[in-house]
């Protein structure tokens, strides 16, 4: 699985620690640490919670990776 970098960049662009995120959709920081690196994935509900908190798509969030490397 691969780091969630744009994840962590909308984090850090609004001062939010990861525990701010992982206290907000109602999961163990530890279980967010690891999903936020790629060891583990995000539930379709947890996405969505997220794309809520930080005010951004969810394809933008965990997609964004994969839509720029196929947008040809």
């Amino acid at each position: 699985m691969n780091k969630n970098y744009q994840l962590k960049s909308i984090r850090v662009r609004n001062n939010l620690k990861q525990s701010d995120i992982a206290n907000a959709i109602g999961i163990p920081v530890s279980t967010y640490c690891q999903k936020e690196n790629g060891q583990r994935k995000f539930t379709l509900e947890e996405a969505w919670k997220i794309s809520k908190l930080l005010g951004e798509k969810i394809d933008v969030i965990f997609f964004y990776n994969f839509n720029s490397r196929n947008a040809n």
